[in-house]
């Protein structure tokens, strides 16, 4: 979890109450006199800590004034601490949801759902953290050629017997286009998809001072370009497919595609995220940092599921003996 203790402590110069870090804007904030404050007017260093847990592998940044006591991805303590002298992305999407929006949206999630575990309560949701996740975004003109192999089913009955026929076809298509703004995950546990898409007309030239939390690329930049061109293909080939029409199936057996890399650029995008533990298993929930978008599973608590089960089955019994006795005596 963060936790900015030295920032906080700073004490407003107008009215003298304590000032509060706003992570949205990267200001520090009065919330007695309402006055605002830039970091730079307290002098405060942009340099970050490099933290690396131990136990599965995540690496985050952080302001130098912050500190990450706990992996907001597994919540162990064994995390092995470094310095950043300084670092830089090309853009940032700063964060336009406020961590009571972030609240309120994930409270939608966990409305209505009654049979869940005590692990998913409400409460948990001031849990919630800002991260900024990097992501690269790619340009490509694409060219070439994909064979598909398409199928049309067939069932019937006939004299008591069910049957089934396949008959298979090829189908060809080629032809080329343009692919922008492709985004590419750059850390393998990819938080960002779900909740896609981002606005990238908002996008602003990388300032340290919007940033609190930053998840560190896990990827080389050969992998990244690596898989970039594996999703360009996919792109490309789904493209193509779209224009064949009235098959039950349709699979990629061969495709001939020429790829031209336009632009890369990193970008970090604004996440919210809360990580719940439940039965061994991690259930997350992410709002998107720009524009609300949500995600997550509230998993059912196997205990109560039972429960109900067992209470309805008594019911129906009841109801279904005493319907049975009515008609019995009438």
């Amino acid at each position: 979890m963060l936790s900015g203790d030295s920032m906080n402590e700073r004490k407003c110069p107008k009215c003298g109450a304590m000032l509060k870090y706003n992570s949205l804007n990267g200001s520090l904030e009065c919330e007695y006199c309402r006055a605002k404050f830039n970091l730079e007017e307290f002098n405060i260093s942009n340099q970050f800590n490099l933290y690396m847990c131990k136990n599965c592998g995540a690496k985050l940044i952080s302001k130098k004034q912050t500190a990450v006591n706990n992996c907001i991805y597994c919540n162990s303590q064994n995390i092995e601490q470094s310095v950043l002298s300084s670092y830089n992305a090309d853009y940032i999407i700063p964060f336009k949801i406020s961590k009571n929006d972030a609240i309120n949206t994930l409270k939608k999630i966990y409305r209505n759902k009654w049979l869940k575990s005590k692990e998913f309560k409400s409460s948990n949701l001031n849990n919630v953290t800002a991260i900024y996740v990097p992501i690269t975004l790619y340009d490509f003109d694409a060219i070439g050629v994909v064979e598909y192999e398409c199928s049309l089913v067939s069932k019937w009955l006939s004299g008591g017997y069910k049957y089934t026929k396949c008959d298979k076809y090829k189908e060809i298509r080629g032809g080329k286009m343009t692919i922008e703004n492709m985004p590419v995950a750059s850390v393998k546990e990819d938080i960002v998809s779900d909740v896609e898409p981002f606005d990238y007309k908002e996008i602003k030239k990388f300032d340290s001072s919007l940033t609190d939390l930053i998840q560190i690329t896990d990827y080389t930049k050969e992998e990244l370009v690596d898989k970039s061109i594996k999703k360009a293909k996919e792109c490309f080939e789904n493209q193509l497919k779209n224009d064949i029409k009235d098959y039950d199936e349709i699979s990629t057996i061969n495709n001939s595609v020429n790829l031209n890399k336009l632009k890369a650029i990193n970008i970090l995008v604004p996440i919210w995220l809360l990580i719940v533990k439940y039965n061994g298993q991690k259930y997350k929930f992410i709002v998107n940092g720009q524009t609300g978008k949500s995600t997550g599973i509230v998993p059912r608590n196997l205990k109560k599921t039972i429960i109900i089960f067992i209470i309805t089955f008594i019911l129906t019994f009841i109801i279904l003996f005493i319907l049975n006795y009515l008609k019995v005596i009438s």
